[in-house]
């Protein structure tokens, strides 16, 4: 089985990293206070990541896929374009350079995976879901509420069970265990 490193790319990155059949460690990480430069999110992610790289030893990374540019007209605009594309670039071009196989996943995919629907309404109640979510199957402590940290978590749910193809060691919903012999997942 291999590691996973999972990526919701933003300035407010969040990030999911494990093997299959364990919690993996999560967290968000600022990239930058709210004054700085782009740039600085830049150099932040490339040595964040380039140290993830080295440290974790993932066999791949998955990260939500970018909007579409046309949805960027209401997101900002121009300089959200640049930071949103100079992350995949950066996640991209990291995982070449580290030999690591690189995977993109449109967030409605992952949201349908996680939560049995791609979305629920608005974008405050779709993201507080993968929260609750979270914290449900032990991912999250109770106490964190990071949307950032739960929709990494919710991009490694769904590698670890799409490209991965591994089955749950324990279903949490209900502390049962799965068969181990005669299911074929």
């Amino acid at each position: 089985m291999g590691v996973v490193l999972a990526l919701d790319l933003g300035t407010t990155l969040g990030f999911a990293v494990g093997q299959p059949g364990a919690v993996p460690h999560s967290g968000a990480v600022k990239l930058k206070k709210d004054k700085q430069s782009r740039n600085v999110s830049f150099g932040n992610l490339i040595s964040w990541l380039n140290a993830q790289m080295i440290g974790a030893k993932p066999d791949i990374v998955v990260v939500e896929a970018p909007l579409a540019l046309q949805a960027f007209a209401k997101l900002g605009g121009q300089d959200v374009v640049q930071v949103t594309y100079g992350f995949h670039a950066i996640a991209a071009g990291l995982a070449q350079r580290h030999g690591i196989r690189f995977e993109e996943v449109h967030v409605g995919t992952v949201r349908k995976h996680f939560l049995g629907r791609s979305n629920l309404g608005d974008r405050e109640s779709t993201k507080a879901a993968v929260v609750a979510r979270c914290h449900l199957l032990g991912y999250m402590a109770k106490d964190r509420t990071s949307d950032n940290q739960g929709d990494a978590l919710a991009v490694w749910d769904w590698a670890v069970a799409t490209l991965l193809r591994s089955p749950p060691k324990e279903l949490h919903l209900f502390g049962e265990k799965p068969a181990s012999k005669g299911v074929e997942w």
